[in-house]
C-alpha cells in the first residue's frame, strides 16, 4: 500500500469516525421517549446514529476528500485513483443498499410496537378497572411480550392474576391439533382408520372415515363395504336402543357427522360445541368436534379473536384491486392489524365485477381475517349462532351477492403497501423489493411508477457518490496555493463544508427526482436509467479534465 492510500484510508477514517461519534452523542440526547419505550433506548441510538451516518456519507465523505487532495501533492496513478474511487463507492453501496433498508424496517416496526404496547397497557388498565379480567389478562399478556421488564406492566399482571385466582390458561387448540392433520391421510390410510373404528363399535366415526376413504377413491370396495355396514349399525341404532336420552344423542351426533360431510362446518361445530360441555368423556364428540373446528378455522373465525384488537393501532385506509377467475374485485379496508392471532382487518368493503363490466356484489363486514390464501369475512360466535357477525350485501345480482371467502394473493407486507404512503416511506425496501413493488401495484390497479421512480434513484445513487468525490477531488487540487498547499482562509470555512455540501446535495437529488419522474413516465424504466447513466457519465467529465489537465496530484 502506497503513502497516498495509507493518507487516504487515515483521512477518511478519521472522518467517519468522528462523525458518526458527533451523531452517536445527538441520537443519545435526542431520544424520542414519546414514541419509542424505554426497552428500544440504546437499539434507537445505534440504529440511528448509523441512518445519520448513511444520510450524511457524501457530505462527510466529500469534505475529507476536498481536505485530502488540498494537501497531496504526490504522483499517483490515475488508474489508482480510480480503484480508490471504486472501493469505496462499493462500501456506500454496501450501507445504502445492504444496511440502510434494513435499519429503517427496524425503527418502523419499533415504533409501531411502541404504539402498540402502551394502547395495549391503556386497555389493561381499563379493563381492570371495570372489572373485565379476562380482556384485562389478554391485554397484558400482550404487553408484557413486547416490554417484559415494565414494572408498571407486572404490578397489573399481579393484581389480574390475584383477583382471577390465578386460573389456569385453556389450550383452546390442543384438541384440534391431535385430529387436523388426519384428512391429509391417503384413501387406503382413511379406510384403514374406518376399519379400525368399526372394529371398536364406533360406527359413526367408522362411516366418516370410510366416506372420506370413498371420495379420494371410488374405486375402494373396503371402504364401500365398511361405510354400508357402519351406517346399517347407525340406522339400527334407533330400534336397538331404548335410551331416549341416548336415542337424542345419538340423532344430533349423526346429523353433526352429515353436517361435516356435506361441507357445512359452522354447523357441525356448533352441534358438537354443545354437545361436548353434556358429554365431555364422549370420544365421538372429542373427534367430531376437533375436525369440524379444524373445518371452521379454515373458512371463518370467531368474535372472541378481534373483540380485544379493535382499539389497537394499524395500516390504515388501504384500497387495491384483484383479479380472480370470475371477477375482477376492489378491496376497501379501514385499518388492517397483524398480530400474533393473525392478519385482522375491520369495516371492509368488497365490490365485485363481472367480465361484461356489470356489478356482480358489492360487500360489507366489519371484520375480516386473513385465511392462508383468503380473506374471510364470516365471524363467528364461540358459542351462540345468534351473536355471529353476518356480512351485508349492499349490492349485486345473482349467487355472489352474499359472499363469504375472497381469494387473495397478496402477503401482509404486500397489502401494508396499499394504505396511504409518502415517497419517503419506499425508503425501507431495497431495490429488488421496489421493482417488485411496482409491477404489484401496476397489478392491483394503482399507479407503479413512483415505487419505479424510487428504484431508479437508488439505482444511480452510485453515480451521485462518484461525481460529489469527483467533484471535491477536483476542487481541492484548484484549491492549492503555488505552494502546493491549501490557501489558508479555506480552513477557516473547512466546518461548514459539510453543511454547505449537504444542502448542494438535497438541491441535487431534488433535480434529479424531478428530472427522472419526468422520465419515467415519458419513456419507461429502462430508457429513464439509460439516460440518467449518460448524464452522470456527461458531468464527470468536468472534473476529470481538470484532474487530467492538472497532471499532478
Amino acid at each position: 500500500m502506497n503513502d497516498f492510500f495509507k493518507k487516504a484510508l487515515l483521512v477518511l477514517l478519521i472522518f467517519y469516525l468522528l462523525s458518526f461519534a458527533f451523531f452517536f452523542l445527538i441520537s443519545i440526547l435526542t431520544f424520542p421517549s414519546v414514541s419509542y419505550l424505554d426497552i428500544y433506548f440504546w437499539r434507537w441510538v445505534w440504529d440511528n446514529s448509523l441512518h445519520n451516518f448513511i444520510d450524511k456519507i457524501i457530505p462527510v465523505h466529500t469534505t475529507a476528500l476536498l481536505l485530502l487532495f488540498s494537501f497531496t501533492i504526490y504522483k499517483v496513478k490515475i488508474s489508482s485513483i480510480i480503484i480508490f474511487f471504486l472501493l469505496f463507492t462499493f462500501f456506500y453501496t454496501f450501507l445504502t443498499e445492504g444496511i440502510e433498508p434494513s435499519i429503517l424496517k427496524r425503527q418502523h416496526e419499533r415504533a409501531y410496537s411502541t404504539e402498540l404496547a402502551r394502547k395495549e397497557l391503556e386497555n389493561a388498565e381499563k379493563a381492570l378497572k371495570e372489572g373485565r379480567l379476562e380482556e384485562a389478562s389478554e391485554y397484558i399478556f400482550r404487553y408484557l411480550h413486547i416490554d417484559a421488564e415494565n414494572a408498571e406492566a407486572k404490578r397489573i399482571k399481579e393484581e389480574i392474576d390475584k383477583r382471577m385466582g390465578k386460573a389456569p390458561e385453556r389450550d383452546m387448540q390442543s384438541i384440534t391439533e391431535r385430529f387436523a392433520k388426519k384428512e391429509g391421510y391417503s384413501a387406503e390410510d382413511m379406510t384403514a382408520i374406518a376399519k379400525e373404528y368399526f372394529e371398536n363399535e364406533d360406527f359413526l366415526s367408522a362411516h366418516y372415515y370410510a366416506t372420506l376413504a370413498l371420495r379420494l377413491d371410488e374405486t375402494n370396495q373396503e371402504a364401500k363395504r365398511i361405510a354400508s355396514a357402519a351406517w346399517k349399525e347407525i340406522e339400527s341404532f334407533n330400534e336397538s336402543r331404548k335410551d331416549e336420552r341416548a336415542k337424542e344423542l345419538f340423532r344430533r351426533k349423526k346429523e353433526g357427522q352429515t353436517a361435516l360431510l356435506a361441507g357445512n362446518p359452522v354447523k357441525a361445530y356448533y352441534i358438537f360445541n354443545s354437545l361436548k360441555d353434556e358429554y365431555p368423556e364422549d370420544p365421538d364428540i372429542e373427534t367430531f368436534y376437533a375436525l369440524s373446528l379444524n373445518k371452521v378455522q379454515e373458512v371463518a373465525f370467531f368474535t372472541e379473536e378481534i373483540t380485544t384488537l379493535e382499539p389497537l393501532p394499524g395500516y390504515n385506509n388501504i384500497i387495491f384491486a384483484s383479479k380472480e377467475e370470475k371477477y375482477s374485485e376492489v378491496f376497501l379496508i379501514e385499518k388492517m392489524i397483524s398480530s400474533q392471532r393473525g392478519t385482522f382487518f375491520f369495516n371492509i368493503e368488497v365490490i365485485g365485477i363481472d367480465e361484461e363490466g356489470g356489478l356482480a356484489y358489492h360487500i360489507r363486514a366489519p371484520y375480516g381475517k386473513l385465511l392462508h390464501n383468503s380473506i374471510s369475512i364470516r365471524c363467528i360466535h364461540t358459542n351462540d349462532p345468534s351473536e355471529s357477525i353476518t356480512p351485508v350485501s349492499l349490492a349485486g345480482k345473482g349467487e355472489e351477492v352474499v359472499r363469504y371467502i375472497f381469494s387473495m394473493p397478496l402477503t401482509p407486507d404486500q397489502i401494508k403497501d396499499f394504505r396511504q404512503t409518502t415517497f419517503d416511506d419506499y425508503n425501507s425496501k431495497s431495490i429488488l423489493e421496489l421493482l417488485d413493488l411496482g409491477k404489484t401495484l401496476t397489478v392491483h390497479g394503482f399507479q407503479g411508477e413512483p415505487a419505479l421512480l424510487a428504484a431508479v434513484l437508488r439505482i444511480v445513487a452510485p453515480f451521485t457518490f462518484i461525481l460529489f468525490s469527483v467533484l471535491s477531488m477536483a476542487a481541492g487540487i484548484r484549491g492549492r496555493s503555488r505552494g502546493g498547499l491549501p490557501h489558508p482562509i479555506s480552513f477557516f470555512f473547512l466546518p461548514g463544508f459539510p453543511v454547505i455540501i449537504y444542502f448542494i446535495l438535497i438541491l441535487y437529488n431534488y433535480l434529479l427526482r424531478i428530472i427522472s419522474g419526468f422520465l419515467l413516465f415519458l419513456t419507461g424504466f429502462g430508457i429513464t436509467l439509460f439516460i440518467l447513466i449518460i448524464l452522470n457519465a456527461l458531468m464527470l467529465s468536468l472534473p476529470l479534465r481538470v484532474i487530467f489537465e492538472e497532471g499532478r496530484l
